[in-house]
């Protein structure tokens, strides 16, 4: 008995010892995570002061800093084995990197169309300016809502802006601490741009980039945005040197983040048509929002083509507010490798006679894996509305996976909506029938993906600027089918 309390006591000794390690464990893991924030306070400060930025902007990144601190990485699982693994995106690792790099704010590259859109009266500038020439502007409709307007009235911006796309998250809040490439674009009460408006985005290091657009009634404006990684920039140069091109590469080393979010107003009657292609390095991580409110008969084109990066999470939300307003959102995607799309689409109808259209198809290879949700919510006094949502993916070899995701919410009977998702391989009857034409399997495969391509490109706008950029998607397309073979 006396051999039994002994060795009681010293099991006991021995597990107080160990939870004084767990807590000096913890201790120091608290103190390094302090320590982490004041670095990153400290950085804050500095950097907002060395940019001569307003109080209340450098208030809102230290307010953003603290509630992306607070917050745990978003769970991107939709169902019980629909999820995506982004372990590998390690946000306090890219915090440091941003400390102890040469991190400063960053213009866009000046494109040789701007000065002739500014002659129509076109505002083109960088955010600071902005908020010293349209501060009404930016306080009522950007993004200083999230953090300056009264507790109740923030709280009534969460509960929708969540509905729609839970913006609310670490993302959101650390890109709105690191804010570091800013554009503002405002077109004025009927001004008609005669040509659409281009923005190269070139990640080279991280980047957090905001793009901010104001259109005033029956103005229309097209924007083209091209997101590219360091050498793979080459690309959109040289569209039409097809056999340069192929032996081009993108910098297969880059291992960079990139935050973008975009906001467009489209006040009533006018027309925003946003094209962006993405085609990030391999093993870049590309986080994206993009939102837009539209007001009575205004119409908002989005078109999105979506190639590049490790891991993407991107979010194309349209709220349509008044009578009379529009949403189309095509998209498209091919995947390869080991990359991982986490792609939504949603469209909110607050108003009657509101129209949308969702419209997707993606292809997926090797071992990537893709998530497409749409939504199309229909709120109570949103009457005679009309929602379409169409899905459609090829999986081309075992081992790739694909989800596709519809959703319809629908708060009144007086509609007319429709939804539908495919998931499916190679129509094997096509495959013989092309093969027993002499055509090799894996050349067959690859004009079978691209026909299935092409239904979708042909709904894009026919203008030459577009033809241009799909010369380009279809270079890229068939690297990517060739598995990046020179």
């Amino acid at each position: 008995m006396r051999f039994k309390l002994k060795e009681c006591k010293l099991e006991e000794e021995k597990q107080e010892e160990i939870n004084q390690e767990i807590d000096k464990e913890s201790v120091n893991s608290y103190s390094n995570v302090s320590s982490e924030n004041v670095l990153n306070q400290e950085f804050i400060d500095h950097f907002s002061a060395a940019n001569n930025e307003p109080t209340w902007l450098k208030t809102t990144r230290l307010e953003s800093l603290r509630k992306a601190t607070a917050m745990e990485m978003p769970a991107m699982r939709y169902g019980t084995s629909i999820l995506l693994n982004a372990a590998e995106l390690d946000l306090l690792e890219i915090q440091r990197r941003i400390r102890d790099t040469d991190f400063c704010c960053v213009s866009y590259k000046e494109q040789k169309n701007w000065n002739r859109l500014r002659k129509q009266g076109i505002v083109i500038c960088a955010f600071t300016e902005a908020c010293k020439r349209y501060q009404e502007i930016i306080n009522n409709y950007f993004f200083q809502k999230y953090f300056l307007k009264d507790n109740n009235k923030k709280e009534d911006t969460k509960k929708e802006t969540d509905e729609i796309n839970d913006k609310y998250n670490k993302f959101f809040y650390l890109h709105h601490a690191y804010m570091n490439k800013t554009l503002f674009i405002y077109v004025p009460k009927n001004c008609q741009a005669k040509t659409h408006l281009e923005i190269n985005s070139e990640l080279i290091g991280d980047l957090f980039e905001s793009i901010i657009v104001y259109v005033e009634e029956n103005a229309k404006i097209a924007i083209i945005e091209q997101i590219t990684s360091g050498i793979s920039s080459d690309i959109r140069q040289m569209s039409s040197k097809k056999e340069i091109l192929l032996k081009k590469d993108v910098n297969k080393n880059s291992n960079n983040y990139r935050s973008s979010i975009i906001e467009i107003v489209a006040q009533p009657d006018a027309e925003v048509t946003y094209f962006s292609l993405q085609s990030l390095a391999e093993n870049d991580y590309n986080i994206s929002y993009a939102n837009a409110i539209v007001a009575e008969d205004a119409t908002m084109n989005w078109f999105t083509v979506t190639l590049g990066s490790k891991f993407t999470k991107q979010v194309i939300s349209t709220i349509l507010n008044g009578k009379g307003s529009r949403a189309n959102n095509l998209s498209f995607f091919l995947a390869d490798k080991l990359q991982q799309f986490d792609l939504y689409s949603p469209v909110i109808h607050n108003e009657e006679h509101t129209h949308a259209n969702i419209i997707a198809k993606g292809a997926v290879k090797d071992k990537s894996k893709v998530v497409y949700r749409g939504l199309i919510h229909i709120k109570e006094n949103a009457h005679d509305s009309t929602g379409y949502q169409k899905e459609d993916n090829i999986i081309l070899n075992e081992g790739a996976e694909a989800d596709a995701i519809p959703i319809l919410h629908i708060d009144n009977n007086d509609v007319k909506c429709s939804h539908g998702a495919t998931i499916g391989q190679i129509d094997d009857e096509k495959m013989f029938y092309m093969q027993s034409r002499g055509i090799e399997q894996e050349q067959a495969k690859k004009i079978i993906v691209e026909g299935f391509f092409e239904a979708i490109i042909k709904n894009f706008p026919d203008a030459k600027s577009y033809k241009v950029i799909f010369d380009t998607v279809r270079i890229i397309m068939e690297k990517k089918l060739n598995g990046d073979k020179e």
